[in-house]
């Protein structure tokens, strides 16, 4: 009886990405069309719940009200073939702890005119509705975010690592063709509107770390900009392992000797550590034209980058230099294969008319 009823339902869906709202309208997902990865079934991990009496409400009425509850991933309110409400929905977190509050709550209440209806909330102890439009968008939403959550993890994790486990991740890297560099930079001179190095990072192709320092400020500090560096007054000093400038230039150019650089805005980097480096050789994603939106002029954020090419929200707090770098490595490698025959192409362009302009000296000579 319950799988039948199931086919017969269509979900009304609304989903909550990390971004903001997604609201959408659902159909009917027809079994082995599509396959919910296994650690993201429903009833997800105890983050679905099953919410009844909500005939008078819609996804977006239903979703306001958990709110309440914690941050909802996804919420839909059942209908039959027809569109009637069937009186019942579900309602999935992100995490089981605001699960678990909705449940031991077991009824709530919400205004219907002038009067009070009541909802009854119960823990989803089946996957009652896996063929469902609304499962597959939240195991969807609940990978990413649960992807973006690891990967800030990972990055707080190696940035507050000691610098013994730090060597030996340094020296077991590949060292690859390419290389992405991030810094972090603090404001120095009057009302810190100088910038001056305070951490760098370089990573491999495999996003595996080359190098990552803090650095002496090698100019007295007017603005650690904590708000994006998480810096403070007394880090950045020899006793907590932070290296001289020019020691962390010499390493960094070492490293970036004969490689093709990747990174977002490269000028400032460069700029910051005061190093050259070959224009062939560099991939900027701030520069390359086919990253840009149609009609966008302007230079996009590494920020929109991320969002709409990998479908990762970065840079929500403060800024971490291995998770930049990653984000635009990882964008050089989907955009690769175009982007160096691109590069190709301009090098020869720029090569054959060096030899023209040479052949022309010649000829007056």
């Amino acid at each position: 009886h319950r799988k039948k009823l199931d086919q017969e339902l269509t979900p009304e869906a609304t989903t909550n990405e990390t971004s903001g709202h997604l609201n959408r309208s659902s159909s009917n997902v027809s079994a082995g069309t599509q396959e919910i990865n296994k650690d993201y079934q429903p009833p997800f991990g105890g983050r679905k719940i099953w919410v009844g009496g909500t005939k008078e409400l819609d996804s977006d009425d239903l979703e306001q009200h958990f709110m309440r509850f914690g941050r909802v991933a996804t919420a839909g309110v059942m209908r039959k073939k027809d569109g009637d409400k069937r009186g019942f929905g579900f309602v999935t977190f992100f995490d089981r702890r605001d699960s678990a509050k909705a449940v031991r709550r077991s009824e709530t209440k919400y205004k219907r005119g002038s009067e009070f209806a009541r909802m009854t909330m119960k823990a989803c102890e089946a996957p009652a509705s896996a063929e469902l439009d609304l499962d597959l968008r939240t195991a969807e939403i609940l990978q990413k975010e649960d992807a973006r959550r690891k990967a800030m993890y990972i990055a707080t994790k190696v940035e507050s690592m000691d610098m013994e486990r730090l060597l030996a991740m340094e020296k077991a890297a590949d060292r690859t063709q390419a290389v992405a560099i991030d810094c972090e930079m603090v404001g120095v001179g009057q009302e810190g509107r100088s910038s001056c190095l305070a951490r760098v990072c370089v990573i491999n192709e495999k996003q595996e770390i080359l190098y990552m320092r803090n650095v002496v400020p090698s100019e007295p500090v007017t603005d650690y900009r904590t708000h994006i560096t998480g810096l403070r007054e007394g880090v950045l000093t020899e006793e907590k392992g932070a290296i001289s400038f020019e020691k962390a230039q010499e390493e960094v150019k070492g490293i970036l000797r004969g490689r093709t650089l990747v990174g977002h805005a490269l000028r400032n980097d460069l700029n910051v550590l005061m190093l050259e480096h070959p224009f062939r050789a560099i991939r900027d994603t701030s520069r390359y034209r086919p990253l840009r939106e149609a009609g966008q002029h302007g230079t996009p954020s590494l920020k929109s980058l991320a969002e709409r090419l990998l479908d990762n929200k970065i840079q929500e707090g403060v800024h971490s230099p291995y998770e930049d770098a990653k984000v635009a490595m990882q964008i050089y490698l989907m955009h690769k294969d175009g982007w160096e025959r691109v590069a190709d192409q301009a090098e020869r362009a720029a090569s054959s008319q060096l030899r023209h302009r040479a052949k022309k000296k010649r000829t007056k000579r």
